[in-house]
């Protein structure tokens, strides 16, 4: 039997549920403020520390290519992480994958088909590992921080056994370029961004 205090009981609920989703959204705001405001103070103090060569335009141009790979990686393990996973892996998959291709590179004198070679070799490096990685996780239960960890030990020893602890010398084009070219060369170092970087 319906009585008279159920709808005032409903709207008082979900007026709440509202109050409460707001202050979520405050909170999130206000830390996405507090964040932000200390970055800028962080960058500030650098700089200062530095006597302004941080925030120069060659310096950033500079980090900006050195975290470029490692910006890479992290947007692929957000995802792992998100879904309460974890990949030990990524950092000997990814010398694995540049040894195999650095290597196919060298071994090719044509430019483009050296090129498209590596490409093919790391991205089906880095699938079968995926896989192997992965397999046992969803078929058989393992944490993935076991795998992952045994994946990691595996493509480390792999890498070494493929160079013999020795550099792979690259004579590309193309590959330098997307190593240490600029996607703007007319302007020069100070406007031109790093072709790794939108890559």
């Amino acid at each position: 039997m319906h009585t008279t205090d159920e709808p005032a009981a409903i709207v008082a609920a979900e007026n709440q549920a509202q109050v409460v989703s707001a202050r979520r959204r405050l909170t999130g705001l206000w830390r996405a403020l507090g964040l932000a405001i200390g970055l800028i103070v962080l960058l500030a103090v650098v700089n200062v520390a530095t006597h302004g060569d941080f925030l120069r335009p060659g310096n950033l141009i500079n980090v900006l290519r050195q975290i470029a790979v490692n910006a890479i990686l992290a947007t692929g393990q957000t995802f792992v992480i998100i879904t309460a996973g974890i990949d030990l892996s990524v950092g000997s998959l990814i010398a694995l994958t540049g040894v195999l291709m650095a290597g196919m590179m060298s071994s090719h004198n044509a430019v483009v088909v050296g090129l498209v070679l590596a490409l093919v070799v790391g991205l089906g490096t880095g699938a079968c590992a995926g896989l192997i990685n992965g397999l046992p996780v969803v078929r058989f239960g393992l944490p993935p921080f076991i795998t992952t960890l045994a994946m990691m030990l595996i493509a480390r020893g792999l890498a070494y056994i493929y160079t013999q602890g020795q550099p792979i010398e690259i004579d590309n084009n193309v590959f330098n370029f997307i190593g240490g070219g600029f996607v703007a060369p007319a302007f020069g170092r100070l406007l031109g961004l790093p072709s790794g970087i939108p890559m």
